[in-house]
């Protein structure tokens, strides 16, 4: 009996810590930027795109993200359509992380007063990281830009309201703990203790 229960310990030892190595961690946090952004348009109320990036930082970071300091430059992809799908594969990249966008959405202008007008683009994809300590992990962010002072003046500011933060784990946590303990429920079963 004694013998049976070590073999056990020694089986669930071994498949918490093959389950421990197998999956690496989410990316968590949020990470925020604010820089300048020119449009394919004198208006963001006519706007479908942005043509250039400029002075582009990270203004705050949490979570997996703590690293990144602010004011560090951000690369990011243009030319960028508002409302698009299978996007490229680095929309912006800072601090070895990387952000897959697969999907933009662009909400109705709306207006400042002064002929002056406000957009959001909502942004869905894919944080990646070169650390292999993190795995691929589903991100949601909200991007606002603004026409700049003088009404008709090509391109615009956007502001600090780039925010990304990760979409909380669909289950497959959860689903990797259940088949851990039903495989030591099968092996308990088997040696009939």
């Amino acid at each position: 009996m004694k013998n049976k229960l070590t073999i056990i310990a020694a089986v669930a030892a071994v498949a918490m810590a093959f389950t421990t190595a197998v999956q690496a961690a989410p990316i968590t946090g949020t990470i925020t930027m604010t820089g300048g952004a020119q449009v394919n348009s004198g208006s963001v109320s006519s706007a479908t795109s942005v043509i250039g990036w400029n002075n582009t930082i990270t203004t705050s970071a949490s979570g997996s993200f703590t690293g990144i300091v602010n004011g560090t430059a951000v690369s990011f992809y243009s030319p960028w359509t508002f409302n698009s799908s299978g996007l490229p594969a680095a929309f912006w990249t800072v601090g070895g992380f990387s952000f897959n966008l697969t999907q933009s959405i662009a909400s109705a202008p709306q207006a400042l007063g002064g002929g002056l007008y406000s957009l959001s683009v909502f942004i869905a994809g894919t944080v990646t990281s070169s650390n292999p300590a993190y795995s691929p992990t589903a991100f949601i962010g909200s991007f606002s830009i603004q026409d700049p002072g003088t009404p008709g003046a090509q391109g615009a500011t956007f502001s600090s309201s780039i925010s990304f933060a990760s979409v909380p784990d669909s289950g497959t946590t959860a689903l990797l703990l259940g088949s851990a303990l039903s495989g030591l429920a099968l092996i308990r079963r088997k040696l009939n203790i």
